[in-house]
């Protein structure tokens, strides 16, 4: 779905112009293209180091590919102090069962870039992955991983420095199965291509709002959500791919994105057990659990608070008096900074029609004219929460 042109404007009902406001603010959210070109940049140099001739992963045919945000089209811009990243799998042609210690996998990547001057200095260590640092806010990680066909198509293991023993992956079904789940419906204004892009293509190109599916901006949005309600508990912060899976697993095909986040929370919530936490499992792989973080019961109450809150201030968005009072909210929301831009780029999309006089009221009765006949312009609109 798209934003709207003028004529759609004035003529929306409520609720799409709130659906309107919030494609404007998934197309703010996203990476800008100065950010993108260096996350591609960043991307490729590391895949042609992991596997040039001289690398000694080079006999393990390592196989690169993107995972997460950027290969789901559902990045969003980090909060100030905070760092976006890119999520790279490295998938070496090895038999798990030859392999006595899983984190073997993390010290051969790990090897190998630290003989490059460039990522030495920057490398971390992470649980499951090595980080590598860039200026710009940015990072990107490297996940060693080896397939488990006896799991299914594309099923990997992955090494858990922490526990000492394989996980279970597929991010590469996980992808399939989001671009199915989100082609329920069409995008209205897309060719479709981006539902055919190959999961496993490089860092695929990003794309416009107009471009994608609902279920896509509503990631989008419930993670800005997340990451705004959660600011100053980041620790309890639910992580992406399990905010990813449950708007998939809750997603039946609706157009309108502010009825979707409202329907599917409330299916999120209808679901939870009443006894133990709520499990939340890759499609593509059952026995990988994603949200085992929710082991901790602060973290998973937290979590429970926190959907009860989004339905509160969904419902509130829906009776909202006017355009003003639901800004008010969306701010709280999704931040008052991007709220805002997204209600004045609303706003000169009718502006330009009124500087080509071609909008303004008619003196008679006020209703809404396009045409330059007409003699008294339209305010600017400034709705984003100046009552």
């Amino acid at each position: 779905m798209g934003t709207l042109t003028a004529p759609d404007l004035l003529n929306a009902s409520r609720s799409q112009l709130t659906d309107d406001v919030l494609v404007r603010l998934c197309s703010i959210l996203q990476l800008n293209s100065t950010q993108f070109l260096l996350a591609e940049n960043h991307y490729h140099a590391i895949c042609d180091w992991l596997d040039r001739d001289e690398s000694p992963l080079k006999r393990f045919h390592p196989e690169l590919y993107p995972q997460g945000s950027v290969a789901l089209g559902t990045t969003v811009k980090p909060q100030l102090g905070e760092e976006y990243d890119v999520d790279l799998v490295c998938e070496l042609a090895v038999d798990p069962n030859s392999v006595p210690r899983p984190v073997v996998l993390l010290d051969l990547i790990e090897k190998r870039m630290r003989e490059s001057e460039i990522y030495r200095s920057r490398l971390e260590r992470k649980r499951r992955c090595l980080r590598v640092n860039y200026e710009h806010n940015f990072h990107l990680d490297i996940l060693p991983a080896c397939p488990d066909p006896g799991s299914g198509p594309n099923c990997l293991v992955v090494p858990d420095r922490d526990d000492v023993c394989w996980r279970a992956s597929n991010p590469k079904g996980f992808i399939k199965w989001f671009k199915t789940k989100g082609a329920l419906r069409p995008p209205s204004r897309s060719d479709g291509r981006a539902m055919a892009k190959d999961a496993t293509a490089p860092l695929p190109q990003p794309e416009t709002a107009e471009q994608k599916n609902t279920l896509q901006l509503s990631v989008q949005l419930f993670k800005r959500w997340r990451d705004i309600h959660y600011a100053n508990n980041g620790e309890l912060a639910p992580v992406s791919i399990v905010l990813t899976t449950l708007m998939g697993d809750h997603y039946y095909g609706e157009q309108s994105v502010s009825l979707n986040l409202a329907n599917s929370v409330q299916s999120i919530i209808d679901s939870l057990p009443t006894v133990g936490r709520l499990v939340v499992v890759n499609p593509s792989h059952v026995q990988e659990d994603i949200s085992e973080r929710w082991e901790d019961p602060k973290a998973y109450a937290a979590f429970v608070v926190g959907l009860h809150e989004f339905r509160r201030q969904m419902s509130e968005l829906s009776k909202a008096q006017d355009m003003g009072q639901q800004s008010v909210l969306l701010q709280r929301m999704f931040g008052e900074k991007f709220i805002k831009k997204a209600f004045e780029e609303q706003g000169e999309t009718l502006q330009k029609y009124r500087d080509a006089q071609k909008m303004g009221t008619e003196k008679r009765n006020g209703i809404v004219a396009l045409s330059s006949a007409a003699t008294v312009p339209i305010p600017r609109n400034t709705f984003y929460g100046e009552r």
